[in-house]
């Protein structure tokens, strides 16, 4: 009988330290889920600010469509100002 108790205790201990490893495998996935997350929320941060400053670009170029014919702006310069701004040249 008491070997048979020894036997259930030990059993306890090592169900007792599986159950840690699994509380500690449980933390370990929530610290990375929230990680996933804040990577997830910069991701769609970055993509929106990428969003908000394309959206200037037609009226850049438009700006300085309206200077070439108001000014007689050279071609060249038009096409010079288009690439500092990484403006496609043929726009």
């Amino acid at each position: 009988m008491l070997e048979k108790q020894d036997t259930t205790i030990s059993i306890l201990r090592d169900v007792k330290k599986d159950t840690e490893g699994i509380k500690e495998g449980i933390e370990c996935i929530k610290k990375n889920t929230e990680s996933i997350g804040e990577k997830q929320d910069t991701t769609i941060g970055i993509l929106r600010d990428i969003k908000q400053d394309t959206k200037y670009i037609p009226s850049v170029i438009s700006e300085i469509n309206d200077l070439k014919v108001k000014y007689g702006l050279m071609e060249t310069n038009i096409n010079r100002i288009k690439e500092v701004l990484n403006v496609p040249v043929s726009v």
